[in-house]
């Protein structure tokens, strides 16, 4: 008879960070003037005030679907199975620092007119340049979790041994598809 199931999570957003950069260049000029950093990234980190086990940035669920049908064929009783986990979001909350830029900055140095005082004109600080390259805002952000779908058609060929093939596949990750064939051998 056929199986199936579903699964429910409650998830709990304690640390995140994801950076997607779809263009990042750095360039130099030839005499060394100056610097050009071309980008196209997005960033998002939770809450950098709360981290650790006891951090709640954010909450979330999840969803799990599986099934399961058995069946016969002139090789042998086999079972096909199809599930897909993980399926859901996490909510963090407005402290999360989130950026979106797509633009050019170049530098061309720091000007000092004393060696005495360096920061007299209070822009050449390490968080002013950090900030006029990397503006963060604060606001809420929804990670989507990375879900992931597997499928497995498995036959006993014989009392001991037992073959299995499958596909795999997790969205939102950097995965590929994983195709595989396994066999297991019963020894009593």
């Amino acid at each position: 008879a056929a199986r199936w199931g579903i699964g429910f999570s409650f998830l709990k957003g304690q640390e995140y960070l994801s950076v997607q950069a779809k263009k990042a260049e750095l360039f130099t000029s030839e005499d060394g003037q100056y610097i050009d950093f071309n980008t196209q990234v997005e960033i998002a980190k939770s809450d950098t005030a709360q981290t650790g086990f006891g951090a709640f940035n954010g909450a979330g669920a999840s969803i799990d679907i599986y099934f399961e049908a058995p069946f016969e064929t002139r090789v042998g009783n086999s079972k096909i199975r199809v599930s897909v986990a993980d399926i859901g979001l996490i909510r963090f909350n407005k402290q999360t620092l989130t950026l979106a830029e797509d633009s050019t900055f170049r530098y061309t140095g720091i000007h000092v007119n004393s060696l005495f005082d360096i920061n007299a004109d209070g822009n050449n600080s390490t968080d002013n340049i950090i900030d006029s390259i990397l503006p963060f805002k604060k606001r809420g952000f929804s990670a989507t979790l990375p879900a992931t779908f597997d499928m497995t058609y498995e036959t006993q060929l014989s009392e001991h041994f037992h073959l299995i093939e499958g596909i795999r596949y997790v969205f939102n990750a950097n995965y590929g598809l994983l195709a595989y064939i396994k066999g297991n051998i019963y020894i009593n």
